[in-house]
């Protein structure tokens, strides 16, 4: 199901990074938010962050101004000590709102 937001909103994307075996944070590490192009079928960088020393991420990105639908993950490419992975993807429908309905009125005096 998609996330729902206006052209022009931000999107406030967070997360985190563990070593698995060990269950413990990886701090100071890189990770990176990515956007998938469907003409090329392949996943493009779009900026990049260092976990925190809770392992801990936050990217916030402006959605175009059209309408349109578009998909992120986020990427950590390894280390010569911990493997790569990537995130599930999320799907983000960018919409304007409908208008809401209006109610007019007129007094004369």
């Amino acid at each position: 199901m998609p996330i729902v937001k206006r052209p022009g909103d931000t999107l406030k994307i967070r997360g985190q990074l563990f070593d698995r075996e060990l269950n413990r944070p990886l701090a100071g590490l890189e990770i990176r938010l990515q956007q998938y192009d469907p003409a090329t079928g392949l996943w493009r960088d779009v900026m990049s962050t260092a976990t925190g020393a809770d392992g801990s991420y936050t990217f916030e990105v402006k959605l175009p101004e059209a309408e349109g639908t578009i998909r992120l993950r986020t990427y950590f490419p390894g280390t010569a000590e911990w493997k790569a992975d990537a995130s599930p993807a999320i799907t983000v429908l960018i919409k304007k709102p409908k208008a809401a309905p209006t109610t007019l009125s007129l007094i004369v005096e």
